[in-house]
């Protein structure tokens, strides 16, 4: 069963091998952490299953791959580079680490973004929803990464959201710990996403199959105004970015502050 304590500290479990201000972490901790995130995916309803399913599939590629080689595959780092070096980065079947590992940073950032939603919304006064705070989450980390479908089953599952305080309860969330929890959850999980998202946009791994949308979603998603030129002008002809699909447009590496402070606006 979930248990939010637990969650945190496997974060604050979380080793990097490699000391950098841009790095992946070491593969056994960082999947005991994505476990728990699995875990808590349970409680937001039967409808966000697909997101707790694709989680535990991708965590437990990875695990399978650190028991192959316990030494050599010890640093996700180590397994990408490696990747990267023999150009198996970007191979889909079976999927490479390095494709799965991005997966699983999606779903680190939402949490991420969503723990600090709901830290806004339980102080006094705050008339925010759970809903709202999983809709900032979903719109930011994953939702630029889902296609049209798999959208609109995120948004039909929202509909089905519990209150705030229903949700805080099965998570065994002690409100009156508000200011501790985002503070270990700032000086833990906060660094975790920018260390891994600056080393994927570094080396411009970003871009690993299946990571374009539709140039309406871009627009919906990233405002007009954030665009530069020639992503303007891609748009607004819906060409294809790069050698990518026609009609598609993929996101370039370094374009987004993935990980800000929680309370900035995203």
């Amino acid at each position: 069963s979930f248990d939010f304590e637990r969650m945190l500290s496997a974060f604050e479990a979380i080793t990097f091998e490699k000391d950098a201000e841009n790095s992946l972490p070491d593969s056994e901790p960082f999947t005991g952490a994505m476990e728990n995130v699995g875990m808590l995916f349970e409680h937001l309803g039967t409808g966000f299953g697909f997101i707790k399913k694709d989680i535990e599939t991708k965590t437990r590629i990875v695990r399978e791959s650190t028991k192959q080689d316990p030494v050599g595959n010890k640093s996700l780092q180590d397994v990408v580079e490696r990747e990267l070096d023999e150009k198996k980065a970007r191979v889909k079947k079976p999927p490479s680490i390095s494709r799965t590992v991005l997966r699983l940073m999606w779903a680190t950032r939402f949490l991420y973004l969503l723990m600090g939603k709901i830290g806004e919304a339980v102080q006094p006064g705050s008339k925010m929803t759970l809903r709202d705070c999983v809709s900032h989450a979903y719109d930011t980390a994953l939702k630029p990464n889902h296609g049209f479908l798999t959208q609109k089953a995120a948004g039909a599952a929202m509909l089905l959201l519990p209150d705030i305080d229903t949700f805080l309860a099965k998570l065994n969330v002690d409100k009156s710990k508000r200011e501790e929890y985002l503070k270990r959850i700032e000086d833990h999980l906060g660094p975790l996403v920018r260390r891994m998202y600056g080393y994927y946009a570094e080396h411009e791994i970003m871009d690993l199959p299946d990571h374009c949308v539709d140039p309406f979603i871009y627009y919906q998603t990233y405002h007009r105004e954030e665009m530069d030129l020639n992503q303007k002008l891609a748009f607004s002809k819906g060409e294809k970015n790069a050698s990518n699909g026609a009609g598609r447009i993929c996101l370039e590496p370094g374009t987004r502050d993935y990980g800000s402070s929680m309370t900035s606006a995203w």
